[in-house]
């Protein structure tokens, strides 16, 4: 029925479907003032707001957005990104390398406490390191500090130098250390981190200080006052939780939040708006239909291949986003430096896709779906509740694969029971998600063989070939050659179709014009210090 609705003018006169707009808008409109922020307005209060609640408030397990954007206010990391996505020093205050690549020394700043008064040191570094590396551990980013399927070694020289020790030696050492917040030793040794308390009450050495997180509703920061960049300029972040996207919309045009995304449909209407001002740029990600390749169905490579062409990505760009984006080509993000064209294209051709499936055996009934053996060629795409986007797109993908004799279904999902429950291997058939990738073009973590069960592997992809490929690229410095690594990279992926690549996004940022401090806009992000952001009556 939504599909209809979508394709069919005539389902819906444009006064119903305006009068529906208006009485969802003010629904929403109620909805968040009941929960309003009593902070809303306020000078010294950043407020800004999440899809879902935080899965885990510990950088060490963090691995959807929820979380990450909590976290970047609560922890630092020994280095840092500035604008240019270059590292720079963080907790770290300087570093020296061998000759042979494979020795790091770190010294660190001595200034640094604990949101809790205890002094930050290297034992607080080698525990971090040691929790990614522990196989007890749940976490993704394990695979970040292994290098030739060999963890790194951490040892400390002294209290405040480090050493850390390389199989060989490794490009994105750098950018990974800065996606990685350090926690305190002398709170979690002993505990299982897996099930800590800290994880819903953190403690950290960054710019904000956790106070409280109702679930469902509000977590709130307060200014560290000992911050050792100097006291921050704001006295609070509140983070408010609204999954609904109109709802989040709705929020920042009443300023009941001050950051929020601008919708591609809304950039026209919302451009001249007198309080916001909108950013906008390509950032590191993609948003793709990934398949679970432990299923029967999607083993087969040219079924893969056939809904590849059977999907228009155009259509659904400039139906759903306006125009505002380009047609995804393969893994790695057309704002990377590592980016290729020089990949397997699947261009709309829905023909094309009817002759690869009845090659395949699957051959057409009275209404045109398809089947083989007696089964019907059908799957389920979950997405994540809440975002317009991935919903719009899989009724239009459901549109345009029923036009080829698929029967494809949508199930949307709370987004974080989509990240830690349904993106499992054999929990799910096909899911809707955005990626984003690291500013170093490592996909390791997401493509290597071993992380289906270390690692973000979850489509369970395997090619010993793409395995030699990326680790060559990890542990090859010269940029020149690493770029032909990941282009070759790229040829194998785009041409197995484990994934339909859909869009690079436009980022839209609408910031209120009370905001001052923010960073350069790009894909590093607005808030590289937030200790300098500063929110000021207009």
């Amino acid at each position: 029925m939504r599909g209809e609705i979508l394709f069919k003018n005539n389902s819906l006169t444009s006064q119903s479907q305006h009068f529906k707009k208006l009485i969802l808008s003010l629904f929403l409109l109620l909805a968040i003032a009941n929960l309003s922020c009593k902070e809303a307005g306020k000078k010294d209060v950043l407020i800004l707001s999440l899809r879902a609640d935080p899965v885990y408030l510990n950088p060490v397990l963090a691995h959807e957005s929820p979380s990450m954007m909590v976290n970047h206010w609560l922890f630092n990391s020994l280095v840092k990104l500035n604008e240019n996505l270059q590292p720079v020093p963080d907790l770290a205050d300087r570093w020296e390398i061998s000759e042979d690549q494979k020795h790091w020394i770190f010294y660190l700043k001595k200034n640094i406490i604990w949101h809790d008064g205890y002094p930050f040191t290297a034992e607080d570094v080698k525990f971090t390191l040691a929790a990614v590396l522990d196989p007890e551990t749940n976490t993704y980013n394990r695979g970040l500090f292994m290098v030739a399927d060999k963890p790194v070694k951490v040892s400390i020289i002294d209290d405040y130098t480090i050493e850390i020790i390389l199989p060989e030696p490794f490009a994105p050492l750098l950018t990974n250390l800065s996606l990685l917040g350090i926690i305190p030793k002398h709170i979690l040794e002993g505990q299982d981190i897996n099930l800590s308390n800290f994880n819903s009450s953190p403690v950290g050495t960054g710019p904000f200080k956790f106070k409280e997180w109702r679930s469902g509703e509000i977590i709130t920061l307060l200014r560290n006052e000992n911050y050792y960049k100097g006291k921050p300029d704001m006295e609070k972040v509140v983070f408010r939780i609204i999954p609904s996207g109109e709802g989040r919309l709705i929020a920042l045009e009443t300023g009941q939040i001050d950051v929020g995304e601008i919708p591609a449909k809304e950039y026209k209407r919302l451009s001249n708006f007198q309080n916001l001002f909108i950013y906008r740029w390509y950032d590191l990600s993609y948003y793709y239909l990934g398949f679970d390749l432990t299923n029967p169905l999607f083993t087969d490579k040219e079924l893969r291949k056939a809904l590849n062409y059977g999907i228009n990505r155009q259509k659904i760009i400039d139906s759903v986003l306006s125009g505002y984006g380009k047609v995804a080509t393969g893994p790695i993000p057309c704002s990377s430096w590592a980016y290729s064209t020089d990949v397997k294209q699947y261009e709309y051709n829905p023909e094309k896709a009817k002759i690869i499936l009845n090659k395949q055996g699957w051959l057409p009934d009275a209404n045109g779906i398809l089947s083989k053996n007696g089964k019907v060629l059908s799957f389920t795409i979950y997405y994540g509740q809440g975002s317009e986007n991935s919903g719009k797109a899989s009724i239009y993908i459901q549109h345009f694969l029923k036009e080829v004799g698929v029967d494809v279904k949508i199930r949307p999902v709370e987004f974080s029971v989509l990240v830690t429950e349904i993106a499992n291997p054999g929990k799910f058939e096909a899911i809707l998600l955005d990626w984003i990738e690291n500013p170093d073009p490592d996909c390791y973590v997401e493509w290597g063989t071993d992380q289906v069960k270390n690692g973000m592997n979850f489509m369970s992809y395997a090619n010993p070939h793409v395995d030699q490929l990326l680790n060559q690229a990890r542990t090859t410095l010269d940029i020149k050659k690493r770029k032909i690594l990941y282009k070759n990279f790229q040829k194998i992926i785009t041409e197995e179709a484990p994934y339909i690549f859909l869009w690079y996004p436009e980022t839209m940022i609408g910031v209120n014009r009370r905001i001052e401090g923010i960073s350069k806009p790009g894909p590093a992000g607005l808030f590289l210090e937030p200790e300098k952001i500063r929110v000021v009556k207009k």
